[in-house]
């Protein structure tokens, strides 16, 4: 099972903002049922009342990601940074970093060969 890191990069917003932007790409990763999605945990500032705290901006997702997984995960995250005017969202996989804009359907199909594990059907 693989493990991404998405990092939402909306700019210049309040955490407010950031966290229910982030909120939306969770709820729109989650209805695909393709992949298990979780918001990142880390310790929370001295000041605060709780020992962890949701780290603004990053969500986890977990699964196998094949090409048609991955295909679809692009299309999601593509619709959503149209649909929120986020400005990217930065995908994680280890060493493997690619941010995505927005891109073109050319440039997702692109983006899917290169972070897809498994090469198992082709994208369309």
């Amino acid at each position: 099972m693989t493990e991404v890191k998405l990092l939402v990069d909306a700019g210049a917003v309040d955490d407010a903002e950031l966290h229910r932007l982030t909120a939306s790409l969770f709820k729109d990763l989650r209805t695909t049922g393709l992949v298990k999605v979780v918001r990142t945990e880390t310790d929370a500032p001295a000041n605060t009342k709780s020992g962890t705290a949701a780290q603004l901006g990053e969500l986890i997702i977990t699964g196998t990601f094949s090409t048609a997984t991955v295909a679809t995960l692009g299309r999601v995250i593509t619709a959503y940074i149209g649909r929120t005017k986020a400005r990217s969202v930065v995908w994680q996989d280890g060493d493997r970093k690619v941010e995505l804009t927005g891109v073109s359907k050319k440039d997702q199909l692109a983006l899917v060969e290169l972070l897809a594990d498994e090469r198992d059907e082709p994208v369309e």
